[in-house]
């Protein structure tokens, strides 16, 4: 009760109101027979990721799954950017979590999420999805049991580390090589 529920409430019927304007705005999109500004589609993509980091945070990873590959599919009309790229590596790392959750750790659609992860990164020079990436491939491999891999992972998570100096990348890393080796 008190403020913290009302901005709770609120926040919760924003992100209702946004994916509802995603919605329209996707039907108004798809049925145009009329040329569509690039901004609508940019628009109806962060729709999707609001609307998908709701869903998340509410532990609804379903809906959270439907919004983000509906954020990635709108992303697939537009140019082939710095700014596409950026956004396509965010809803990838987003949508891996609730994957696992969903399908379970070892199921392709995991792998295939933090795989494109991994090289957008390459593309975007981004560290934290770097790690974030690596370490989702890293849990992919290890509970398949394919150990050499997971370990060449858990090395790559450790060079990360390093080069970052952040020590709970560092904690991270370790526990991935740790885990492996025990295997």
């Amino acid at each position: 009760s008190g403020p913290a529920a009302v901005i709770g409430a609120t926040g919760e019927t924003y992100a209702a109101m946004g994916l509802l304007a995603a919605d329209g705005l996707l039907h108004s999109l798809s049925h145009s027979p009329f040329p569509t500004r690039l901004g609508d589609y940019w628009r109806a993509v962060q729709y999707c990721e609001h609307a998908g980091q709701t869903a998340l945070r509410r532990a609804a990873h379903h809906e959270a799954i439907a919004h983000l590959r509906q954020g990635l599919k709108l992303l697939q009309t537009l140019p082939d950017t710095l700014e596409r790229a950026q956004y396509e590596l965010r809803l990838q790392v987003a949508l891996g979590a609730p994957l696992q959750a969903t399908e379970g750790y070892s199921a392709p659609e995991v792998a295939h999420a933090y795989a494109r992860a991994q090289e957008l990164c390459q593309q975007v020079a981004a560290t934290t999805q770097l790690f974030q990436a690596l370490w989702g491939l890293w849990v992919f491999h290890l509970v398949r049991a394919e150990l050499e891999t997971a370990h060449q992972l858990g090395a790559q998570l450790l060079r990360l580390a390093q080069s970052t100096h952040d020590a709970v990348y560092l904690t991270e890393a370790h526990r991935a090589l740790g885990e492996t080796l025990l295997w």
